[in-house]
């Protein structure tokens, strides 16, 4: 039976960094060394379905803890909360130009943002039941070049931006 990739196929990079836990998924399913040398020499297609599975396995708990992701481009920024049945999005853009998102840090100046840009500053809001699996989108999300987020603060002032514009 084949089993098929839910998100991507680790490539052979990730799959060194994940030796550890690959080995134990190998162990843990009645593989040891010498069978999976053997397994690679004798069934390739085996082999596949096994880095298929952990694949899954491995985008499956990453995707579980993702609360945040976020997009930035020079103009915008954009935070999406992923809840369990939606995702609701934040974000600010300058319409003028004058600044470049992708170039800041992690934190953002308000205060001069405000202070240097309020009359410039377009506000964005929006959420949206998930239209597949909760995972499966953060995971289109990310290969669209959003990045998971710990920026929690950032989209809690862009929340209270929008409820005062």
């Amino acid at each position: 039976m084949e089993i098929s990739v839910k998100y991507r196929k680790l490539d052979l990079d990730e799959l060194k960094n994940l030796e550890p836990e690959f080995v134990q998924f190998l162990s843990s399913n009645g593989v040891d060394a010498d069978k999976w040398v053997s397994l690679k020499e004798e069934s390739p297609q085996v082999v596949e379905n096994i880095v298929n599975q952990f694949s899954n396995i491995v985008f499956d708990k990453i995707l579980d803890k993702v609360l945040l992701v976020e997009s930035r481009s020079p103009g915008a920024i954009q935070l999406f909360k992923c809840g369990k049945e939606q995702i609701e999005m934040k974000g600010i853009s300058v319409k003028s130009g004058k600044v470049d998102f992708t170039k800041m840090g992690e934190v953002i100046d308000r205060k001069a943002l405000l202070a240097d840009y309020r009359d410039d500053l377009q506000v964005m809001s929006g959420s949206k039941p998930y239209k597949v699996d909760r995972k499966l989108e953060i995971f289109d999300m990310m290969q669209k070049g959003c990045l998971i987020s710990p920026n929690q603060p950032l989209f809690d002032y862009l929340n209270q931006l929008t409820r005062e514009s």
